[in-house]
């Protein structure tokens, strides 16, 4: 099996088999090269502080990017709660859960034909910058196709 389908399938068949309460919508996937010119141009838009992928790993080539949307019954009653709605909360920290076992089993499974993973975290540079992100999840969205930055630069 080719690997960008392994990867499509771990994503896709985790997702639908989570034990999670909170339902999802197809998952959205993108690939990006490392060596994209994309990445060199976040660094002079956003800051240098903002890491290249071949800084997180060298050897980097390929920037996996996906995205988890949630069932939209939900979504139609988040719009017209007023305040926190109690069920997007639950969704969201059954899909930080979730990502979190979909990141390691893409390590692992990739592992075995010895393709090494890295999935960064939110790195925030303390030292230069407070809170500026120096790794960007949607930055990287973006470059992998799945989202474009709206008006209030949120991954639309």
């Amino acid at each position: 099996m080719e690997l960008k389908t392994r990867i499509e399938s771990i994503i896709k068949t985790t997702t639908v088999n989570s034990c999670t309460e909170t339902r999802y919508r197809e998952p959205l996937i993108g690939f990006a090269s490392a060596g994209d010119p994309i990445f060199d141009e976040m660094k002079l838009i956003i800051g240098s502080h903002q890491l290249h992928p071949k800084e997180v790993l060298p050897e980097a080539k390929t920037v996996v990017s996906f995205f988890l949307p949630f069932k939209t019954e939900l979504v139609k009653q988040n719009w017209k709660s007023q305040g926190p709605l109690k069920e997007w909360i639950q969704a969201k920290g059954e899909t930080d859960s979730l990502i979190r076992v979909i990141d390691e089993k893409l390590k692992a499974e990739l592992a075995k034909d010895g393709v090494k993973v890295v999935v960064p975290e939110i790195i925030f540079d303390y030292m230069n910058k407070g809170f500026n992100v120096a790794w960007s999840h949607k930055s990287a969205a973006y470059a992998a196709g799945p989202g474009t930055f709206g008006v209030h630069h949120m991954l639309i």
